[in-house]
């Protein structure tokens, strides 16, 4: 009986370290790659994602539409660094109550083209 319950809680830890193992690893990929972030306000962000303690952007950029002053049928888009910004934060934090979409930036988009052409 004894053994059995060893047994029991040896298997019992080993679940639970891969799980936490498999969550950190997920996470730390996922923080690698850009994702563009779409708020309820209709503010868009771009940044390297983390899931670790809620939704923190880094390395992140605001993302504004901008008007073509020579043809106003086409807009275009413009990454502000938050880094730039007059209180330069390192990482934000962002309510997930208020996120209507994540996705990652892909490659050859757009906005992967400025995020290489800014670094």
């Amino acid at each position: 009986m004894r053994k059995k319950k060893s047994i029991l809680v040896a298997v019992t830890l080993f679940l639970v370290g891969a799980s936490v193992g498999g969550c950190l690893w997920w996470n730390w990929q996922s923080s690698q790659k850009y994702s563009v972030v779409y708020l309820i306000s209709g503010d868009m962000y771009v940044g390297k994602l983390s899931h670790l303690c809620g939704l923190r952007l880094s390395d992140a950029y605001l993302l504004q539409g901008v008007k073509n002053e020579t043809d106003p049928a086409q807009g275009g888009f413009q990454l502000m660094p938050l880094k730039d910004s007059l209180w330069s934060p390192k990482t934000i934090r962002i309510n997930p109550r208020q996120v209507i979409f994540t996705a990652y930036v892909g490659e050859g988009s757009k906005i992967s083209e400025a995020l290489k052409e800014g670094k």
